[in-house]
C-alpha cells in the first residue's frame, strides 16, 4: 500500500439526506410509500452526488476504481401525517370553549314552581321543559280531569293558578309570565342599540372583606323565601280541601328533614319537635285560619249536632285518663290522613254517646210517626265500639209475640266466630289473641281497629291499577267521600262496582264533580254469597250528613285539636 487516497474525497454536502428541491408532497409520497412497504426491505438506487467545481483528479494506472456513495438510510417506520402541533415550551392550548346550555324560559320556570307547590315536587326550576316536568304536567293534568298531554295550554294554566292558591309567587301576580316569543307586542317597543363603549381596563381584585356582601342579610333573605314557599304549598293544600293540621305540619316539616325519612320523632329529640311545633304555630295554623270555610247554607253553626260532638270528643275515659279527642290524635298516624273533624262526625253518627260500650245488633224499623213496628236483624253481626267495627254474629231474630223486641243466640259481644270478623283480625293483628267479653270494650284497641278498618278497604281500591288515576292523592275530599266513608257505608265491593261502571264518565270529570255525578246512579254486580246479580242505586246521604257535621266542626273549632309531631304519642 503507498498509503495514499485510491479513492475521490467526497465533500461533505454530498451527503444530505433529503435534496432541497424535494419538499412536500413529494416527500409526504416517499414516507406513504415506506409506510406501505415495510414489510420488505427498502432499497434506494444509488444517487448521482453532484461534484465541487474544478479540475477533475488525474487518473493512476493501477489504482482500484472508486467505491461506489450510497446516501443514508431512512427510518424504517416513519411517523405520520399529520405531525402533533409544536408547543413552546411552558406553553399549554386552550380547549374550545364548551357549547353553552339552552337558556330555559319564565314561563316554564312558574310552571315547574307552581307544580312543585301544588304536587310536593322537587323538580329544578330550570326552565327546561324535560321528561320529568312533562310526566309532572301529565300527572296533573289527570287529577284535575283534563287531557294528559304533557302541555301548558290555557286550561292547564288556569288550574295550576286555581290549586296554587291564585298567585304566582316568580311572577308576582295571579297569573304567570307569558311565554318569551322573541317578539315584541303592541305595548312594546323595541329598545335601543346601546353605543359601543371603549373597553375599560379591569380593576383590581378587592378583598373579600371590602365586598360589602353580609352573610346576615343573605340567610335572613333566603329563610323568607323559604316560608313564603312552605306558606304557599300549605295554602294551596287548604284550597284543595286538605284541613288536617297535622298532615299540613307533617308535609312542611319533611320537606325541610328529608334525611327523616317520615318516621316518627323519638323522645329524645326536641329540638326537632320544637320545629315542628313552630311550624304548626306559624305557619299550617294562620293558614287553616284564613282559608277556614263557613258553614253549609242553611244550617245553624251552633246547632245540637256540633255541640253534642264537642261534648263528646272532650268525655274522659276512665281507665285512660285522657278524652276521646286526645286519644284520636294520639294515634292520628294510623288515620292515614283523615281529618279530626271527619273521625269525630263518623264517631257522631256511627256509634252515637256510648262510645267504646256501643253494641249495634240490628235496628228497629219506624213507621212515618218515628214509632217502633218490628226489630230487622240486619246485618247479622255485631257492630262494636267507638268506629262500630263489625264483630261476630249475634244470632237475634224478632220475638213471636212481640216483634219490635228480639231474641239472640249470643247475647253479649264480641258474639259468635269473631276470630272471621274485622274486630277479631284487627285485635289479633295488635296482640296475637281475640276479643271476649271481658275486654272487647278497650277504648284505644277499638280506636286502633277501627281506623284499620276504614283506611285498609281504601288502600286496596287506590292501589288496584284499575283505579289508581281515579285517585291520585289520599288528601282529597273526593278521596275521603269515596273510598272510605262510602266503602264503610255501603261496602268496598259496591264501591268497586260503581268505580268499574262509571270509570270513564268520572275521570273525564274534576274530582269536584265526580260525587255529585254518581248520586242517583245505579250499578249491577254479582252477590259472593248467594250468587246472584244485585242491583243497586247510588245514595249519598249517608256520606253527605258526616261530611257536613264535619265542615260545621271546622268552621266552629278551626284547627285547636292538640297535635304531636309525626304523628308520635
Amino acid at each position: 500500500m503507498s498509503g495514499e487516497l485510491n479513492f475521490e474525497a467526497m465533500p461533505f454536502g454530498a451527503y444530505e439526506t433529503v435534496a432541497p428541491e424535494q419538499r412536500g408532497f413529494e416527500l409526504e409520497e416517499e414516507f406513504g410509500r415506506g409506510a406501505r412497504s415495510r414489510s420488505r426491505v427498502q432499497r434506494f438506487a444509488p444517487r448521482v452526488m453532484p461534484k465541487r467545481p474544478g479540475p477533475p483528479p488525474a487518473f493512476r494506472p493501477g489504482t482500484r476504481k472508486k467505491p461506489p456513495a450510497y446516501p443514508p438510510r431512512f427510518p424504517r417506520f416513519p411517523p405520520r401525517w399529520p405531525w402533533p402541533p409544536v408547543v413552546g415550551y411552558g406553553v399549554v392550548p386552550e380547549p374550545y370553549p364548551a357549547e353553552p346550555l339552552p337558556a330555559g324560559s319564565e314561563h316554564m320556570r312558574w310552571v315547574q314552581s307552581a307544580l312543585n307547590d301544588v304536587l310536593g315536587l322537587r323538580l329544578p326550576v330550570n326552565g327546561v321543559a324535560d321528561s320529568a316536568t312533562r310526566s309532572a304536567i301529565r300527572s296533573f293534568q289527570q287529577r284535575e280531569g283534563l287531557p294528559a298531554d304533557g302541555t301548558v295550554g290555557p286550561d292547564t294554566e288556569r288550574a295550576l293558578i286555581a290549586a296554587r292558591g291564585g298567585t304566582s309567587a316568580r311572577a308576582g301576580g295571579g297569573t304567570p309570565p307569558e311565554p318569551d316569543t322573541g317578539q315584541s307586542g303592541p305595548a312594546m317597543t323595541e329598545p335601543a342599540e346601546p353605543a359601543p363603549a371603549a373597553p375599560a381596563q379591569p380593576a383590581p381584585a378587592a378583598p373579600a372583606q371590602e365586598v360589602g356582601f353580609e352573610w346576615e342579610t343573605f340567610e335572613q333573605e333566603f329563610g323568607d323565601t323559604q316560608t313564603i314557599a312552605e306558606r304557599a304549598a300549605v295554602k294551596s293544600r287548604v284550597a284543595a280541601g286538605q284541613r288536617d293540621p297535622n298532615a299540613l305540619t307533617d308535609m312542611v316539616f319533611f320537606k325541610r328533614h328529608p334525611e327523616l325519612g317520615g318516621r316518627r320523632l323519638r323522645a329524645d329529640e326536641r329540638k326537632l319537635a320544637d320545629e315542628w311545633k313552630a311550624i304548626l304555630r306559624d305557619i299550617v295554623l294562620p293558614e287553616l285560619a284564613r282559608g277556614r270555610a263557613g258553614p253549609a247554607a242553611g244550617t245553624k253553626v251552633g246547632d245540637r249536632d256540633v255541640a253534642a260532638v264537642r261534648a263528646m270528643a272532650a268525655r274522659k275515659f276512665p281507665e285512660l285518663g285522657i278524652s276521646l279527642e286526645q286519644l284520636l290524635v294520639r294515634h292520628q298516624a294510623e288515620a292515614d290522613g283523615i281529618p279530626i273533624e271527619v273521625l269525630l262526625a263518623f264517631i257522631r253518627y256511627e256509634a252515637g254517646t256510648r262510645l267504646n260500650h256501643d253494641a249495634t245488633a240490628g235496628y228497629l224499623a219506624k213507621d212515618k210517626s218515628g214509632k217502633p213496628v218490628r226489630y230487622v236483624p240486619s246485618p247479622k253481626f255485631y257492630e262494636l265500639g267507638i268506629f262500630q267495627t263489625p264483630a261476630g254474629l249475634h244470632g237475634c231474630v224478632p220475638k213471636a209475640d212481640n216483634p219490635v223486641e228480639r231474641s239472640c243466640a249470643y247475647p253479649r259481644p264480641p258474639g259468635y266466630n269473631v276470630a272471621k270478623s274485622q274486630f277479631g283480625q284487627g285485635w289479633y293483628r295488635l296482640t296475637r289473641t281475640y276479643p271476649n267479653e271481658s275486654n272487647w270494650t278497650d277504648p284505644t284497641m277499638q280506636v286502633r281497629i277501627g281506623l284499620w278498618n276504614l283506611t285498609s278497604p281504601a288502600n286496596r281500591i287506590r292501589d288496584d291499577k284499575e283505579f289508581t288515576a281515579l285517585f291520585p292523592s289520599k288528601r282529597s275530599e273526593w278521596y275521603l267521600r269515596m273510598a272510605v266513608l262510602y266503602s264503610f257505608a255501603a261496602g268496598a265491593g259496591w264501591t268497586v262496582a260503581f268505580l268499574r261502571q262509571y270509570k270513564n264518565q268520572l275521570l273525564a270529570l274534576p274530582e269536584g264533580q265526580r260525587w255529585g255525578f254518581l248520586s242517583g246512579k245505579q250499578a249491577s254486580r254479582i252477590n259472593p254469597e248467594t250468587k246472584r246479580v244485585e242491583t243497586k242505586t247510588f245514595d249519598p246521604e249517608n256520606v253527605r250528613k258526616k261530611m257536613e257535621l264535619a265542615a260545621k266542626l271546622r268552621a266552629v273549632r278551626g284547627a285547636t285539636v292538640t297535635q304531636s309531631p309525626g304523628g308520635a304519642p
